[in-house]
């Protein structure tokens, strides 16, 4: 059930720094040094003549070689300890990211790319494969992961053509993204947004849009997102996406307190984050979407 709510949000820009990048210095190996041969001594002199008795000399310990290093770490599973993160494109013009890291598995991971984060869980033998969108090409990755950073880059095609709108937030109260594309109304086939996310190969041909829901559901206060994603240089037809974010009140969220970020990238679109706060109605008072209008721009569509 979906209620209009009309409501005005304080927005404030988001500048977020860039995190600094972890270092770990090489270790150069050493050398063991040479032990020198015992110089001679004289013997104290007694009745007979004194006379020089060499000392023998000590074997010398190579010059050579170097120093052991560390012993290799195992996982559990036996296989040795490293971590690495992946890209290569997708449709739709995203990024398909892939983690590796066999002794951390089970270990909360935070993906991110430009101002958009997400935050995941590995499994249980250390992998996590994702869709994440490319804002731009090549198109950076980072992955947070047990106090390390790991980066990709990958050349996305196309991925400048798409228009993209973005809710991200914390925790159980969402505020997902409504796309209604050429006049659709609720529920009609250009209806886009998370009960009806669409395929990214549709996009592809131009005839509409689509959603990615970012971030593991199951973990507590994670960072989770929603990305619809219009391929505007591509578009069949020329006409508007009226956009809308909609609150899910339930027994969960009912007269809770929703914060989220507003991104919405692309031509003739704001950029940077905004910041979005608003109370959920108390419980008892009913469940269902409330439809916050007039919080993001609609996207004027031209024909290609």
């Amino acid at each position: 059930m979906f209620r209009a709510l009309f409501a005005g949000a304080t927005a404030a820009a988001l500048i977020a720094a860039p995190a600094a990048a972890d270092h770990v210095p090489a270790s150069p190996d050493g050398l063991w040094p040479a032990v020198s041969p015992g110089a001679g001594r004289e013997l104290p002199a007694g009745p007979a003549p004194a006379r020089r008795m060499p000392v023998p000399a000590g074997p010398a310990a190579p010059d050579d070689g170097a120093s052991p290093g560390p012993a290799p770490v195992y996982g559990p599973l036996g296989l040795p300890c490293f971590a690495r993160l992946g890209a290569r494109p997708g449709p739709g013009g995203t990024a398909l990211l892939r983690i590796e890291a066999p002794c951390d598995g089970g270990a909360r991971v935070g993906l991110a790319h430009g101002p958009l984060s997400a935050t995941y869980e590995l499994s249980p033998s250390g992998e996590l494969e994702a869709v994440f969108p490319a804002f731009e090409t090549p198109a950076r990755y980072t992955a947070r992961l047990a106090g390390t950073t790991l980066s990709a880059s990958v050349a996305v095609p196309g991925a400048a053509g798409y228009e993209r709108v973005a809710t991200m937030w914390v925790g159980p109260a969402a505020l997902s993204v409504h796309a209604f594309e050429y006049g659709a109304g609720p529920g009609d086939a250009g209806h886009v947004w998370r009960g009806a996310p669409r395929a990214a190969t549709v996009a592809e041909s131009g005839r509409g849009g689509f959603l990615l829901s970012l971030g593991a559901s199951s973990l507590p206060d994670a960072r989770r997102a929603e990305v619809y994603s219009f391929p505007a240089a591509e578009a069949a037809r020329a006409g508007s996406v009226r956009l809308a974010l909609g609150a899910a009140v339930n027994a969960e969220t009912c007269g809770r307190e929703i914060a989220a970020t507003l991104l919405q990238i692309g031509q003739d679109l704001p950029g940077a984050p905004v910041e979005i706060s608003l109370r959920l109605p108390d419980c008892g008072s009913g469940t269902g979407d409330l439809m916050l209008k007039n919080l993001a721009r609609d996207l004027k569509i031209a024909a290609q």
